[in-house]
């Protein structure tokens, strides 16, 4: 083993020169996007951040990885049953609104053993400090109930490295992201850095931030719609069970036949998602002339996202009646995820001076 920084440099430039890496490195355009799994997908998925992935692997057929993070959910302490079958559910989900598995890889986490030994080896370089100091962490123990020291565990804290080592072993370089996950990319960013200055290399790309234009919707009580809030609309209800959550939306207590503010108004909030440009513009008219009263706009509503999510209904119900054929695309997903990880993998262990395969 080399015993100075030197040494150390001229080992890895050796190790560069026998991998045929020339400066700088070059990675096509390649997109990693991915959700925890989580008991049913609601429409603040969808239009956060689930559309936008699909739209997405239409511009990049063939170069477009789709990751289902079930190791990631396990810093929750979730029941297991429930994780292996929100996992499936979660990836019926993609296939029913319009994942094409065709264009893209679709895969668990859980199935690619390769990102946790990288996840180890990038965690060498990592600061113990800089990871406390990420946003997603600091959250997630202010959010714990009052229990933080039972939240603050070694896998909460390294899951900025892990999800870093989602996005290296597949050579990713472009990172779908909403605004409260930039940060995510950023540490991505910092690692590669550290490690490629740490091993004298520019081997581990660094991801560029595709920011989504996702929206931030809000759930029947005018709160951020979360699970955690017990405030969503999934998107394969029932039609009793959804005209009964879209009675509950808030509503302010403007009276029937009063002009209504509909930049304030949590049904015309949701309503704008699933309706036309032109049906969102009348119920618009309608509110600033008093001509619609919120029991209306919640029957226009219901109907509104029965008919935009119909198509992904019929989808979604053939899939459920067909799981071999998910369980195919998974299976299929993770063998091309597993051999471009273990390429990256055997390159990281050669540069770090590890036996390779």
């Amino acid at each position: 083993m080399p015993e100075t920084a030197n040494a150390l440099r001229r080992e890895s430039r050796k190790t560069a020169a026998v991998l045929g890496r020339r400066e700088p490195v070059l990675y096509p355009p390649r997109i990693l996007s991915g959700i925890q799994p989580a008991a049913g997908a609601h429409l603040g998925h969808y239009f956060g951040t689930l559309r936008q992935q699909v739209d997405l692997h239409h511009r990049y057929p063939g170069q477009t990885f789709v990751l289902i993070a079930d190791y990631h959910v396990l810093t929750r302490h979730p029941d297991p049953t429930q994780v292996r079958q929100n996992t499936i559910e979660l990836a019926t989900t993609y296939l029913a609104i319009g994942l094409d598995p065709n264009k893209a890889t679709l895969f668990r986490q859980s199935d690619v053993p390769e990102c946790t030994e990288l996840a180890w080896l990038l965690s060498c370089v990592t600061p113990t400090a800089a990871m406390r100091r990420v946003p997603t962490y600091k959250t997630a123990i202010e959010r714990a109930n009052g229990e933080p020291a039972s939240a603050d565990t070694i896998g909460l804290l390294a899951s900025p490295v892990l999800m870093a080592a989602d996005i290296f072993a597949l050579r990713a370089t472009v990172i779908p992201a909403g605004k409260d996950q930039v940060s995510s990319v950023e540490v991505a960013r910092y690692i590669a850095r550290r490690f490629n200055r740490a091993f004298n290399t520019d081997y581990l790309p660094l991801p560029k931030i595709c920011l989504t234009d996702g929206h931030s919707v809000v759930g029947i009580d005018g709160r951020k719609m979360s699970a955690r809030y017990r405030n969503v609309i999934f998107l394969f209800e029932r039609f009793d069970q959804l005209k009964a959550k879209v009675s509950q939306i808030v509503t302010d207590p403007t009276p029937r036949h009063a002009p209504k503010n509909p930049d304030s108004c949590n049904v015309m909030a949701l309503y704008s998602l699933v309706a036309t440009a032109a049906q969102a513009e009348a119920m618009r008219r309608r509110y600033l002339e008093g001509l619609v009263d919120y029991a209306d706009a919640k029957r226009e509503l219901t109907l509104a996202i029965q008919e935009y999510f119909a198509p992904f209904l019929d989808k979604y119900a053939e899939l459920k009646r067909r799981p071999d054929f998910v369980a195919d695309v998974l299976r299929e997903g993770f063998r091309e995820a597993r051999d471009q990880a273990r390429e990256t993998l055997d390159d990281v262990r050669r540069i770090v001076g590890l036996a390779a395969d």
